[in-house]
């Protein structure tokens, strides 16, 4: 498990100001489902593919801080620096079948880092569908990882029982929409602007290909 460094502890979620995405809270945080952790080999080393739990609060915040302002803005659509206290409770404050965050987790020790993460988050209509999303450390990117996180976070979402999970990708962002259509899952996209929606229909997987 990555441990934070001197740092602060994870802020509380009933400190934070309600922006109406609700917070979990309680044991759930900690019970990460064991089939969802993995060791996988790559070019510079193995990683370790793992959900979140609070403990990585301050992890998870340095790899956001530390991506490239093209990486933020492709990952959060807009031009941040950092996520707020209440961005990032939402990151690490995940039940592991509404919400959940997968992360890739490089080195062991003091020198464990995140350099991948991956997310899904249920939508309120329909309640049956989630958007998703994955962001790479600019130095770990056309390693693999990014195609891992997106199955990865494609298949705990299916296993959660979702049928439908969407992507919304910025046109110019070619090299993440090249990812959805290698990975051949049953997709179907829409443009709107400058953004691509990408649709994942989670009940074909494995009976069809995208």
């Amino acid at each position: 498990m990555l441990m934070p460094l001197s740092a602060p502890p994870p802020a509380s979620p009933v400190s934070l100001p309600d922006d109406g995405m609700p917070l979990t809270g309680g044991p759930a945080l900690f019970d990460v489902p064991a089939a969802r952790r993995h060791v996988v080999p790559t070019a510079r080393g193995p990683v370790l593919l793992r959900p979140v739990t609070p403990l990585d609060t301050h992890a998870v915040d340095r790899f956001v801080r530390g991506l490239s302002p093209t990486s933020r803005f492709r990952r959060f659509h807009s031009a941040v620096h950092r996520l707020t206290d209440r961005q990032l409770a939402g990151v690490v404050d995940v039940d592991h079948r509404g919400r959940e965050t997968l992360l890739t987790v490089a080195g062991s020790g003091a020198a464990a880092r995140v350099v991948g993460m991956g997310q899904y988050l249920v939508q309120s209509h329909p309640a049956d569908s989630v958007d998703l999303a994955v962001v790479v450390d600019d130095d770990w990117q056309r390693l693999g990882l990014g195609r891992l996180l997106l199955e990865a976070t494609v298949d705990a979402a299916r296993e959660s029982g979702f049928r439908t999970a969407t992507a919304y990708v910025q046109a110019e962002n070619r090299a993440m929409l090249t990812l959805l259509r290698g990975t051949r899952l049953p997709m179907a996209r829409s443009n709107e602007g400058a953004i691509v929606e990408v649709l994942i229909d989670l009940t074909r997987i494995g009976t069809a290909a995208g």
